[in-house]
């Protein structure tokens, strides 16, 4: 719906087509989340969020094995955890009101909240495509222009290097007495 804005009912059955991928992915997410929240829970919760796009991955690449799906996820999400979390938290309310209405509202919310999420996945494969295609190292970035003059370059003056000498006190001068005598 997010990349056609069109709703087809035959699209509800799009995800047959990769079910084995996903079925495995479905397995195997949870079971590595699991893994981590045993490190004081917040492991768990930070992976949860690598592996969130883990499943729009196996709609884009039916071919793809669970693994493989689970770890371009990771790669997708590299840099982007924390601007889901925070599209996450943005929907607070909307829970609360599920709650208040004893779930009568999700009828509503959890469509906007995959749809919302579908569309974070698109803008993030889109931003690692259009990076990785401006750091490929056999297209220069930006065309070098040929350098047409060659510009004077100033004689170097010699380099004077300063002397470092040591402080030493004066002599004591010896005292003479005075010979001068005031007249009376």
């Amino acid at each position: 719906i997010i990349r056609t804005g069109k709703a087809n009912i035959v699209s509800i059955f799009d995800g047959w087509k990769s079910f084995g991928p996903a079925f495995i992915a479905g397995i195997l997410v949870p079971l590595y989340t699991c893994f981590w929240s045993m490190l004081f829970g917040i492991p768990g919760i930070i992976k949860s969020y690598a592996y969130a796009m883990t499943n729009y991955v196996i709609k884009d690449n039916p071919d793809m094995t669970a693994k493989e799906a689970i770890t371009e996820s990771r790669r997708l999400m590299r840099g982007n955890k924390w601007r889901l979390f925070i599209m996450d938290l943005s929907f607070i309310w909307w829970d609360i009101l599920c709650v208040l209405t004893l779930g009568i509202l999700l009828i509503y919310v959890v469509p906007f909240k995959l749809a919302a999420r579908a569309a974070f996945y698109d803008a993030v494969k889109s931003s690692k495509e259009a990076k990785q295609i401006s750091v490929q190292p056999d297209v220069p970035a930006v065309p070098e222009a040929p350098v047409a003059i060659e510009t004077p370059v100033a004689p170097e003056a010699p380099v004077v290097q300063p002397v470092f000498v040591p402080y030493t006190a004066p002599e004591k001068e010896e005292v003479v007495p005075s010979t001068y005598a005031p007249e009376q």
